[in-house]
C-alpha cells in the first residue's frame, strides 16, 4: 500500500517535536518509517519565538543534511492560539501575532515551516492569516472559538484544515455551527 503522510506529530515514544536535535529528528524518522510513514511533519505545542526559531532551524538543518529524510517539514501548532480553548497548549506561552517576532522565524524557515495552527478570531488572527499565505505556509483553524462567519471569512482568505476538529473547540450548536 501507498505510505502514510503525518501532517501533525509531536513525537512519538521517548520524543517530542518542540525542542529537537538531530539525533531525537533521526530517530523519529527511523521509526515513523517502520510504521508506514514515510512523509511527516514535526508538530510543535505553542512555544516563544526564540524557541520558534530553534526548532526551524534544527529542522532545516536536518533536511539540509539528510535529503533522502521523510521529515517533510514543520508544523507550527500555536502560539497565536485561543487561550479559552487551549487544550494541552501551554498558554504561558500563547500570544498575538506579532510580525515583528516572527520576522526571523518565517526566515529561517523559508520552504521548512509547511503548515501553522492559528485561531482567525483572536488578536491579529486575521493578519497572521495572510502573512501565512503570503509565504506558501498552509493556515490550519484550531484552538479555536471562531463561529461560522469567521471560518467563513478565513476560508476565503485561505485557511485550507482545521487541527483537532471538534476538540479544543466549542461544542456543536445547532444555531452556531462553529
Amino acid at each position: 500500500s501507498p505510505g502514510f503522510i503525518d501532517i501533525h506529530v509531536h513525537g512519538l515514544f521517548a520524543d517530542r517535536a518542540g525542542d529537537l536535535d538531530s539525533s531525537d529528528l533521526k530517530e523519529m524518522c527511523g521509526r515513523l518509517a517502520r510504521h508506514g510513514v514515510t512523509g511527516f511533519l514535526a508538530t510543535t505545542v505553542s512555544s516563544p519565538p526564540p524557541m520558534l526559531l530553534k526548532t526551524a532551524k534544527a529542522v532545516k538543518n536536518f533536511i539540509k543534511d539528510n535529503p533522502d529524510t521523510n521529515l517533510l517539514g514543520i508544523h507550527f501548532e500555536g502560539p497565536f492560539v485561543n487561550p479559552r480553548v487551549s487544550g494541552a497548549q501551554n498558554r504561558n506561552y500563547i500570544c498575538p501575532f506579532s510580525p515583528s517576532a516572527m520576522k526571523d522565524v518565517f526566515s529561517e524557515g523559508k520552504g521548512i515551516i509547511k503548515a501553522m495552527t492559528f485561531a482567525p478570531e483572536v488578536k491579529n488572527g486575521m493578519r497572521l492569516l495572510k502573512a501565512l499565505t503570503d509565504r506558501g505556509i498552509k493556515p490550519f483553524i484550531g484552538h479555536s472559538t471562531a463561529g461560522y462567519r469567521e471560518v467563513e471569512a478565513a476560508a476565503g482568505k485561505g485557511a485550507t484544515h482545521v487541527t483537532h476538529l471538534f476538540n479544543a473547540m466549542p461544542a456543536f450548536h445547532h444555531r452556531e455551527p462553529g
